[in-house]
């Protein structure tokens, strides 16, 4: 299930830690969203929203004591906080809701068909890792390997930025509301993008996805990938400048402004650093190829190279290669590493937006970490699948 990604710039909530905070557009979004989660049995946020009230007061509460398992709900949500986190995460209205409903008494009789099970290995839940976390969760159906990504993106200030191709352009200052819109885009749309398109199939060794239920069956349920995109605004994994171009004065300025970015020539060009605030839309680059700048970015950010560099055409592969060598300025950034045959140009990672099994390949290391016993290959689905008997 994907949801709206809310951020906020200041605290909201009561007291000394919210002091200075309670902005009217960060609290109407907390209210927006709890109001959207809570459990039938909590009083609901009264409309119209934006004053903190004592309904808003008793939901944070109740989601930070339920939800996030503070000891000492505190009753505020600070930017890039746990409480914050727990509110962008889909599971959350489940486990706040399920909280909250008394646990059935079971049946002596209960019928075979209702079985419980048991796993044969604990899995590590979360790796942390220089480049992203990672959280492995699973039930009796799949398992969720989803990858956690920090992104600091900080605005350039107005002035002087050179791009990928070292060229120079003029950047102005973001305002508050673009900066807001861009950046929550931005993470939103690279989650769903990376997210629910690739499913490892384990190996036989993979004892951490094998579970036995109380009739002595024994299944192995499919990894599902997915990716979370988090807004850091301190430390992150990744360090990104986002450039402020301006806004084109006219329609044919914006038109032109998309030829050049298709085209090249005078265009600005992003790289795995630097962004600007063109990345978000669709660029044609050719014949069939569409692509946003952002979602190949992000790619890079997760660990994968251009496709020249991971094809498993050994001609296209060497082609990169030599052009690397060839021109050292340009290095894997040549024409060519992003693709040499029209499938591999199609690729996210080289100019278009289609994914294929050679896309996966961040969570198939990953998953190692998880289950390092599970030695032998993950296969990679693209499509959903569904949990296997083991015999």
């Amino acid at each position: 299930m994907s949801i709206d990604f809310i951020d906020i710039f200041l605290p909201v909530g009561v007291g000394p830690k919210a002091a200075g905070g309670n902005n009217r557009v960060d609290v109407t979004r907390v209210q927006e969203r709890l109001n959207d989660w809570m459990p039938p049995e909590l009083d609901r946020i009264p409309r119209p929203y934006g004053t903190m009230n004592r309904q808003t007061e008793q939901a944070i509460r109740s989601f930070q004591s339920i939800v996030v398992g503070m000891k000492r709900p505190d009753g505020v949500i600070e930017p890039v906080k746990k409480t914050l986190e727990a509110l962008n995460d889909p599971r959350s209205k489940e486990r706040w809701h399920r909280a909250n409903l008394a646990e059935p008494v079971p049946e002596r009789s209960a019928s075979p068909r209702q079985t419980s099970i048991s796993w044969e290995k604990e899995l590590r839940s979360r790796v942390q890792g220089s480049q992203f976390d990672s959280t492995l969760t699973r039930d009796g159906k799949k398992a969720v390997l989803e990858l956690d990504l920090r992104l600091l993106l900080k605005p350039i200030p107005e002035g002087i930025v050179f791009d990928a191709d070292r060229k120079m352009f003029v950047t102005q200052r973001w305002n508050t509301h673009e900066w807001i819109a861009y950046k929550t885009r931005l993470a939103r749309e690279a989650g769903t993008f990376w997210s629910g398109k690739f499913w490892l199939v384990p190996p036989e060794s993979a004892r951490s996805l094998t579970y036995v239920n109380n009739l002595g069956e024994r299944w192995r349920v499919p990894v599902e990938c997915r990716l979370r995109v988090h807004l850091a605004t301190t430390r992150g994994h990744t360090k990104v400048l986002v450039a402020h171009l301006g806004q084109p004065a006219t329609s044919e300025e914006a038109l032109n402004r998309q030829l050049r970015r298709a085209h090249g020539g005078n265009a600005f060009r992003s790289h795995a650093q630097l962004y600007d605030q063109d990345d978000l839309d669709p660029v044609n680059r050719g014949t069939g190829l569409r692509q946003r700048t952002h979602v190949h970015e992000v790619g890079h950010a997760i660990g994968q190279p251009h496709i020249g560099q991971m094809t498993a055409n050994v001609t296209s592969a060497l082609q990169c290669t030599l052009a690397a060598i060839a021109n050292p300025e340009q290095g894997t950034n040549s024409g060519i590493c992003y693709g040499a045959t029209a499938a591999e140009k199609q690729n996210v990672m080289g100019m278009g937006e289609r994914l294929t099994a050679v896309n996966a390949q961040p969570w198939q290391q990953r998953i190692l970490q998880h289950d390092s016993g599970a030695l032998g290959f993950w296969e990679v689905k693209m499509t959903p699948q569904k949990r296997t008997r083991v015999k």
